[in-house]
């Protein structure tokens, strides 16, 4: 049996791996990665930040949400909820509103597929460096 230190570094090591390869392979299509400042679980500045850097795509889009944790992405609480609120963190953002956050984020990923699939100038236009006009939203683009 493989003792547990070395299989977690085996994990790891695969999944580095797998990573470089599909860096790789994603060199031809555009990329959009939204990312929250205040997510606790990816981290903006050791996962979303490295990866916008290291991947080998020409056309990629970093969109950041300011003060936004990692449950901005989720669907908003259920009226149930209510009957279970230490599991309101789970469905809710301390900052944005949800609704709110879910139309940014749906624009900027409308934007990245009519860019790539129909060739949409308007589209492209859009994912342009600094081309962010929202409060609270800012995006680096390549190119």
């Amino acid at each position: 049996m493989i003792p547990q230190k070395r299989r977690n570094r085996q994990r790891g090591q695969l999944s580095a791996n797998i990573f470089r390869e599909l860096w790789g392979a994603v060199a031809m299509l555009m990329v959009l990665i939204v990312i929250g400042t205040a997510d606790m679980t990816t981290f903006a500045q050791r996962d979303a930040y490295r990866i916008y850097e290291e991947i080998g795509s020409t056309e990629k889009s970093l969109v950041v949400l300011e003060n936004a944790g990692h449950n901005v992405y989720v669907d908003n609480c259920p009226d149930m909820i209510e009957m279970f609120p230490d599991l309101y963190g789970m469905c809710s953002d301390d900052v944005w509103d949800l609704d709110r956050a879910h139309d940014l984020i749906n624009h900027f990923t409308a934007a990245a597929l009519r860019s790539q699939f129909y060739d949409d100038p308007a589209a492209a236009d859009a994912l342009a460096d600094g081309a962010a006009a929202f409060t609270g939203v800012s995006m680096i683009s390549t190119p």
